[in-house]
């Protein structure tokens, strides 16, 4: 096993390898999800710290960051145990850049990755509606929601990117929320 970091996306290709065998089985984290990202991350490369994980030369799992606070990973779903090492990095990493919680974006379909945030006793972020988790339209970061127009289309290919701090628009959609949900935690010596 084999772990590279980058300053940056610079993997992408490896990244998108793995994105293509893990997306029947998750139906989150797309190849194109990944180019779309790292065009956004361009002139930020010191900002989003990358590792990849291979074995024999295949990508077997990455984690990506968004300083301060932000992490995006997959994992090969035959290699569940990969989940700790990814956010054992992720975790360091973030460390060094701030003491807010780490949120992380997950899909109702990653259960190994779901088991170990809950493990490290990460939390689902709350804000739906009666306490439930937090769900928002795909594209949090846009002035305007983004979700009317969508009935029909299926929860688990629309992940949520919902970010502490950030006011998600309320729609007019009768369309069902997205199946992906933030995982805060919080570090030592901070309170959620």
């Amino acid at each position: 096993m084999q772990r590279d970091e980058y300053a940056g996306p610079l993997a992408l290709r490896a990244m998108q390898s793995l994105a293509v065998r893990a997306f029947p089985a998750t139906g989150y984290r797309h190849a194109g999800d990944l180019a779309w990202n790292w065009c956004l991350a361009l002139d930020r490369a010191e900002h989003c710290p990358t590792a990849v994980w291979s074995d024999g030369g295949r990508a077997v799992a990455w984690g990506w960051l968004e300083l301060p606070d932000g992490l995006m990973l997959q994992v090969d779903p035959e290699r569940p145990e990969l989940v700790r090492d990814v956010l054992d990095w992720a975790e360091a990493t973030a460390g060094t850049a701030g003491s807010g919680p780490l949120s992380v974006e997950v899909a109702d379909t990653e259960r190994a990755v779901i088991e170990a945030l809950e493990l490290r006793e990460y939390v689902r972020e709350t804000g739906g509606p009666g306490g439930a988790p937090a769900t928002g339209p795909y594209m949090t970061c846009l002035g305007r929601p983004l979700t009317g127009g969508l009935q029909g289309s299926p929860p688990s290919a629309m992940p949520g990117c919902v970010r502490p701090g950030r006011t998600v628009p309320s729609s007019t959609s009768s369309s069902p929320p997205p199946a992906a949900t933030s995982w805060p935690t919080a570090r030592a010596g901070t309170t959620r």
